[in-house]
């Protein structure tokens, strides 16, 4: 390997190493990134220097000290470098935008129609991006890119969808091609929940491997390993929602017959209400009902939870994780719908382990849902380089 492209190699490696101490430590000073790194102080003040340029670090003021002269701080120019994340569920559309510290600077939330075509609903979220960006006074060289969450299964090599079946009439739209030809700003499909979990994740304090499940429309799960979401071979791990609990039960949109989701998503559980008492109520108004004491829908909930809890113990016997984290349940962990998910669960596990799940509700709300997508983004810009040093010294 050339000399300049092995420099280049290694000056790469050291900018990483500095901007991962400036964004794990918020603020630090020079001194601080020549402890946390190991470089020497020429080095960082050149590599400081260039992010300065680029705009991606700023000097933020001073640090205490008893004596001498105050040293400055350096930290992420957080407003100068965004990221924007969409949440497709159905009928609500999130999208949130943030900046390079991960702070939300805008967050929107509308609705589309289960029948509306690809077309309209890729219309309706370009111009909800476009909203935000006039909003936030930015142009398309101020976005770092756009991540897309799909209640879908995708190819996230070819960032499109393969499956969509929630929303009737979307029929494989090219959203990826639409949305990047349109801002001119780099746009990844990916499943939605797998996005979500990536916020999520973040407010998990020394808990490495969980199982996040997204309760809403539909029900997704995704699976870390490791701090990781293990994507699978394609990007659909945890697409349960369509597994199948009853080969001759409930009529799904996906075309097959008794999938998870139509015993216990959102939609089954108003369903169900709509069956069994003859009135419309809407999933809040449901759950409001059983904590006010409504037979009909405390029967109904824990119906639904009896399932759920069957699904998340095979899900638990498949990876043997027993974090496990409901997002968008919206409920309190004493309602009765969580508690006959988590007394499920055990009771399914009785014969399997002696392990008790952990079993809590997700921390974000669905208002900012899209913020997965913004992580995503963001974890992508601050990745650490694949090097291959091993080449230079040939």
């Amino acid at each position: 390997m050339p000399v300049e492209k092995n420099t280049k190699i290694i000056r790469k490696a050291n900018s990483f190493l500095v901007l991962d101490a400036i964004r794990r430590n918020g603020s630090i000073t020079i001194e601080g990134i020549i402890d946390q790194t190991g470089l020497s102080r020429p080095t960082v003040l050149s590599i400081l220097k260039k992010l300065q340029n680029d705009e991606v670090v700023m000097a933020n003021g001073f640090a205490a000290t008893e004596v001498g002269r105050q040293p400055a701080l350096y930290s992420l120019n957080s407003i100068n470098h965004l990221a924007i994340g969409i949440d497709v569920d159905g009928p609500p559309v999130n999208l949130v935008v943030s900046g390079l510290d991960g702070e939300v600077l805008y967050s929107h939330t509308w609705d589309i129609g289960f029948d509306d075509e690809g077309a309209l609903i890729a219309e309706s979220i370009l111009n909800q991006i476009l909203a935000a960006m006039e909003k936030l006074h930015v142009g398309h060289q101020d976005v770092l890119g756009i991540a897309l969450g799909l209640p879908a299964s995708i190819d996230m090599y070819k960032n499109q969808t393969v499956r969509l079946s929630r929303l009737t009439k979307w029929n494989n739209f090219p959203i990826h091609d639409y949305i990047q030809s349109q801002t001119k700003i780099k746009t990844y499909v990916r499943n939605d929940t797998h996005l979500i979990s990536v916020a999520e994740h973040q407010f998990l304090q020394g808990v490495r491997n969980s199982l996040f499940i997204v309760h809403r429309s539909g029900i997704g799960m995704s699976v870390i390993i490791n701090d990781q979401i293990y994507e699978g071979a394609m990007g659909n791990s945890g697409y349960i929602g369509h597994t199948t609990i009853d080969i001759n039960g409930r009529q799904c949109d996906c075309g097959l017959k008794g999938c998870f989701e139509t015993y216990c998503s959102k939609r089954a559980i108003v369903k169900d209400y709509l069956t069994v008492s003859g009135k419309k109520a809407t999933y809040p108004e449901i759950l409001d009902l059983a904590s006010g004491g409504d037979q009909t829908a405390i029967r109904v909930l824990e119906l639904a939870g009896e399932y759920f809890g069957v699904g998340i113990s095979n899900f638990i016997r498949t990876f043997e994780i027993y974090n496990v984290i409901i997002g968008d349940i919206i409920c309190s962990e004493d309602h009765v719908f969580f508690r006959s998910i988590v007394t499920s669960t055990e009771r399914n596990l009785k014969n399997f382990t002696d392990e008790k799940p952990a079993i809590i509700r997700g921390k974000l709300d669905s208002g900012n849902f899209g913020l997965g997508g913004c992580q995503f983004i963001l974890e992508k810009f601050f990745a650490r380089p694949k090097l291959r040093l091993g080449e230079a010294v040939r």
